[in-house]
């Protein structure tokens, strides 16, 4: 009879490892796409800046590489500037 609570001793140690190890597991896993995500939004924000100074230095340029994207900023900033208007006049 103590064989078989012996055995099952056993198996519930074993368990409880194997599930002590996979924790351990998803909280390292966890820990690593936090440093992922953390290092690639440093990335992003590098290339936010790089593109903006480069469309600030070149928005007056007649031709470059980024003609056709330069002209969509240049839009999408005067459509914002028009709903902000709008905007501040409904709360006036």
């Amino acid at each position: 009879m103590s064989n078989i609570f012996d055995e099952m001793a056993d198996a519930l140690a074993e368990a409880g490892q194997t599930v002590g190890d996979k924790i351990k597991e998803a909280r390292d896993v966890t820990a690593l796409k936090a440093k992922l995500r953390s290092h690639q939004k440093n990335v992003d924000d590098t290339y936010n800046r790089i593109g903006k100074e480069y469309f600030s230095k070149h928005k007056d340029d007649e031709e470059n590489e980024f003609s056709d994207e330069i002209a969509k900023i240049k839009a999408e900033q005067k459509e914002i500037e028009e709903l902000k208007k709008c905007i501040s006049d409904l709360k006036s």
